[in-house]
């Protein structure tokens, strides 16, 4: 029962250590909203490669938030700085490895550094909320409340951390079946797998690289959404 929910837990769970403490972290936000949102708690909500997220309270409406915003370590320039220097190790072992190999090492560098500068912006993740909020069907999505200064506040969403359920349980010495536990966790998939089928629909035509990651194409299975291949050269320029 208990111990199937919380091994899933431990097995998805982010290990990534976090950059602020809830101390400078708010007076990051302070810096650019003011008084109006309180940090709470004495740790991170959620911490990522590249960013990390707070609970706080909106001191304007009394609700709570949570508060996104990007790693202090890292920035788009840093970034940049980082691909040149992978691009520079790879270029040292071009003499050693085939052609295509060098070519395929090349994109992949492009593409997954091409990737995490998306991330930085937190503005496309607010408006990619946006959209997953206007397709959303069974399910209901945050909504954003304010980007600014690359700190992204939303809604916080109804409910409780999973791992704070599964103390809940324990404190209260509730014990699940096998049976719970696995409607549970299916109920939680179930929940993940909506979201990713929110956008694209059935049919909806998406332009897709040649070697994209094989999640890709299980979502474009799943989704009935049709692909459009394309395999673009990289610019020097």
């Amino acid at each position: 029962g208990i111990n199937a929910v919380n091994d899933f837990l431990n097995k998805y769970k982010s290990s990534c250590p976090p950059s602020r403490t809830v101390k400078e972290a708010q007076k990051f936000v302070s810096g650019t909203y003011g008084n109006r949102f309180t940090l709470k708690g004495d740790k991170p909500l959620g911490v990522g490669t590249i960013a990390e997220t707070f609970l706080a309270k909106d001191n304007e409406t009394g609700n709570d938030v949570v508060i996104k915003m990007v790693k202090k370590w890292v920035s788009l320039d840093k970034l940049k700085k980082d691909k040149e220097n992978m691009l520079k190790s790879l270029e040292r072992m071009k003499d050693k490895i085939k052609p295509d190999e060098y070519d395929y090492q090349r994109k992949l560098v492009d593409e997954l550094y091409g990737a995490w500068s998306k991330e930085v912006d937190l503005k496309l993740e607010a408006e990619a909320a946006k959209t997953l909020g206007k397709y959303a069907v069974n399910y209901n999505t945050v909504s954003p409340v304010a980007v600014k200064n690359n700190i992204f506040v939303m809604e916080k969403a109804n409910g409780v951390q999973f791992d704070k359920f599964t103390q809940y349980l324990k404190d209260n010495n509730v014990k699940l079946t096998k049976d719970e536990a696995g409607d549970l966790l299916r109920s939680y998939v179930q929940v993940f797998f909506e979201q990713l089928l929110s956008v694209p629909k059935k049919g909806q035509k998406v332009i897709v690289n040649r070697n994209c990651h094989r999640s890709i194409l299980t979502g474009l299975i799943i989704s009935g959404a049709e692909p459009i291949w394309v395999c673009p050269n990289r610019i020097e320029d």
